[in-house]
């Protein structure tokens, strides 16, 4: 693109600073891009609008990329807490509570009471909170009606972020 330069129709106008530089509002969109993504300046520096442009694109779609990329790790953390692994304490002897939920539907149908449980044992005013892990034989949302995971249930319910890294749901039988 360089080596083609600009199409007419994207010739640049400049504007003569009063510190005598040489800036148009192209050219200064794309430094704005280039900085705010952290790619940096460089020595090597695109001359032509066109070349900004496409350069711009190319760092905007990197960096939503990486955004993705993060993104896709953190629901599949998500993901593996709830519903499959084990569970084991971080510490030895720190105290855990075990809920066995035994139901011919999805665990979801429990929300009040599973709301409600862990109001009580996650309240303020007691000291050291333990841990809770669910069993069920079924996924949270195992019919998919509410799209919606145990741990955004959760977070849509206002619990701490404290408290939620205290609770595990695990799919399966409490023998497996």
């Amino acid at each position: 693109l360089e080596v083609l330069g600009d199409p007419v129709i994207l010739a640049d106008n400049f504007v003569q600073t009063g510190a005598g530089d040489t800036i148009s509002l192209a050219q200064m969109v794309y430094w704005i891009v280039i900085s705010i993504t952290t790619v940096g300046y460089g020595d090597f520096a695109p001359r032509t609008l066109l070349s900004r442009m496409v350069t711009s694109v190319f760092v905007v779609v990197g960096v939503a990329y990486v955004f993705w990329v993060q993104l896709q790790f953190q629901e599949a953390y998500s993901r593996n807490r709830e519903g499959s692994g084990t569970y084991r304490p971080s510490r030895k002897g720190e105290q855990h509570v075990v809920v066995v939920l035994c139901s011919r539907g999805p665990a979801n149908q429990f929300a009040s009471m599973v709301a409600g449980f862990l109001d009580e044992i996650h309240h303020s005013a007691h000291k050291d909170w333990p841990n809770v892990v669910f069993f069920s034989p079924r996924q949270w949302d195992q019919d998919g009606k509410s799209g919606h995971s145990f741990y955004d249930f959760l977070r849509e319910r206002g619990f701490p972020k404290a408290a939620r890294h205290r609770v595990w749901f695990i799919i399966g039988e409490i023998s497996s």
